[in-house]
């Protein structure tokens, strides 16, 4: 493998990995929705986001590099 190669595999695993951290908060945020304590919905909200913009930063990575 080439270290471009190797870094985009680093890149995407990582993407992976927040992306399914990501379903497991969604799976809490419903959890505690339907049993009735929204107060706790909001730090998830905030940790979600903040995947969110890491898993952007990467993708912006990524294209910078095709380029």
């Amino acid at each position: 493998m080439t270290p471009r190669t190797t870094r985009l595999a680093l890149v995407l695993a990582f993407l992976v990995g927040l992306l399914v951290f990501q379903l497991w908060l969604l799976g809490g945020a419903l959890e505690l929705a339907l049993g009735g304590t929204p107060g706790a919905l909001v730090p998830i909200v905030v940790v979600s986001g903040l995947c969110f913009v890491c898993a952007w930063g990467l993708l912006r990575t990524i294209r910078g590099r095709a380029a």
